[in-house]
């Protein structure tokens, strides 16, 4: 059984995608990846605080109520700056 998938006549086994090497004059410097040993600071959780605040304030109690807010601070002040 044969698979629907080709590869291109002009590229070799295994080197298809895009950009296609030497498809432009200018060669864009390759990264090596590898392994890299890092090292890792792990800090006990007594060093940190764990807490809640308290919940914000909202002038208005709904959207429409907010809107209608803002309509009349835009007909007293105007557009903001």
């Amino acid at each position: 059984m044969k698979s629907g998938l080709r590869t291109p006549s002009h590229s070799q086994p295994g080197s298809f995608g895009w950009p296609r090497k030497g498809a432009d004059s200018q060669d864009s410097p390759t990264v090596q990846l590898g392994t890299a040993n890092r090292t890792v600071n792990l800090y006990p959780l007594t060093n940190y605080t764990f807490g809640t605040k308290e919940a914000l304030f909202e002038k208005d109690p709904s959207v429409p109520a907010r809107f209608q807010r803002m309509r009349a601070e835009w007909d007293t002040l105007g557009m903001r700056r």
